[in-house]
């Protein structure tokens, strides 16, 4: 609609029981036609995908210039390399034959035949292929040979046998800007940026971690895939 049939619109006489008003305009009370306000720094979105997951069936739409960003994830150096953090070999464990446990009939006898009636039978996990993985110390029965450098744990053991502490390692300070707030300006959906450690609020979903930040907190993008391990000046030396 241009400014002359705008003003056609307003000078002409309106049916009180009309409502029809074109998109983008409203009705004052005074029967004029006038265009809504809207602010000039204010971008709307019309991307489906502008939002951040928060649950199965929950998302996050930021207000303002906030930006939520999907956190890199990287290889910890903590991790065992010979198991690559999985706690066991590729080697079949030969107590239970990979199945991660055995059927036990009423007398307490183990019968794996395919051919067994299991109705009465109990399945108990496998207690010599019992490992964990990195990140998650609870030991399960994997149906491999747990892993001998790392003794199962997942993680690189020091000279005493016991796992390094992951407390100080360098975490990811790298993530891929998922949904941004109508009122940010110089990053788009699908930037890779860096951010401080600490800045923004940050949420876990699905093993996942997401920051949600101003668009004034990240300093700067990241063009290409490589990793990116930054540490703080207070700590370098």
């Amino acid at each position: 609609m241009n400014d002359s049939s705008l003003q056609v619109m307003q000078e002409a006489l309106y049916d009180p029981t009309d409502n029809s008003v074109p998109k983008g305009y409203y009705r004052h009370r005074s029967g004029v036609i006038k265009k809504i306000p809207i602010p000039s720094r204010v971008r709307i979105s019309n991307d489906p995908n502008n939002f951040a997951p928060l649950g199965t069936r929950t998302r996050f739409y930021p207000y303002g210039d906030e930006i939520v960003v999907k956190v890199d994830r990287f290889a910890d150096e903590a991790t065992c390399k010979a198991c690559k953090g999985t706690g066991h070999s590729d080697s079949t464990c030969p107590t239970c034959g990979g199945n991660k446990g055995s059927w036990y009939d009423v007398h307490n006898n183990r019968d794996n035949r395919s051919t067994a009636d299991r109705s009465a039978m109990t399945f108990r996990a496998c207690p010599d292929c019992r490992a964990a993985q990195y990140g998650d110390p609870i030991l399960r029965s994997t149906g491999r040979v747990p892993c001998k450098p790392c003794s199962g744990q997942g993680q690189a053991l020091g000279e005493s046998k016991i796992a390094l502490s992951t407390d100080y390692e360098d975490q990811p300070t790298t993530g891929i800007v998922l949904a941004i707030g109508p009122l940010c300006k110089r990053i788009a959906r699908g930037d890779r940026i860096m951010f401080a450690r600490f800045c923004g609020q940050e949420y876990e979903y699905e093993g996942r971690k997401y920051r949600i930040m101003k668009e004034n907190y990240p300093m700067g993008k990241i063009v290409g895939n490589d990793e990116v391990r930054v540490k703080d000046a207070a700590q370098v030396g």
